[in-house]
């Protein structure tokens, strides 16, 4: 809250129309006058009148209220953060994908992230990665696969060599005969 400071009446001021207070033009003084709006009044036990700035609460940004949150996790000390900005409070973050990576189709729906401090973000990234590295692998192979069974559906086949795409018509299998079977008086039993 603002102090409460004497009101100055025009009356009060000399020849020149300057404040007494403070010695400028009454018009541009920043003294409190009797009638003047965005101000509070009260009489003293003397009946000098006193006035003070009403002071409008302001909501706070989302700056703010997402920097306080991140307080709320505790990482930070109340000591630190209160010789900190919003903005330096969260730039000290990293947002994780958890509980699904977005390798593994997560989103960047705030159900799937969670803040962490940067250096544990990137100590937990660098543990995953041979894990996201995996679920790349599989992914590009099934994506391969898919490709060569759409591609048969369609009547065609593929072939690579060395990486490189060889198209070829589709074959029948040759017809081949089949080995005879030996009669049972064939064989011979050795005793």
């Amino acid at each position: 809250m603002t102090e409460w400071k004497r009101v100055v009446f025009a009356a009060d001021c000399d020849e020149d129309g300057n404040c007494p207070r403070c010695g400028i033009d009454y018009a541009d003084c920043g003294c409190p006058g009797p009638t003047q709006d965005g101000y509070e009044y009260k009489t003293a036990k003397d009946g000098v009148l006193y006035a003070r700035e009403i002071v409008r609460r302001q909501k706070p940004t989302r700056t703010e209220q997402l920097a306080a949150a991140l307080l709320a996790l505790g990482d930070i000390p109340f000591d630190d953060a209160r010789l900190m900005t919003a903005k330096q409070i969260i730039g000290l973050y990293q947002f994780d994908h958890w509980p699904i990576r977005v390798e593994a189709g997560g989103d960047n729906h705030p159900s799937n992230l969670r803040p962490l401090l940067i250096k544990p973000h990137r100590k937990k990234t660098a543990e995953d990665n041979a894990e996201i590295g995996k679920i790349r692998r599989t992914r590009r192979a099934q994506d391969e696969h898919d490709q060569r069974m759409r591609a048969k559906i369609r009547g065609e086949q593929e072939r690579r060599i060395k990486g490189v795409l060889i198209d070829y018509p589709k074959r029948r299998w040759p017809s081949r005969p089949f080995p005879k079977r030996k009669k049972k008086s064939d064989v011979v039993t050795v005793s």
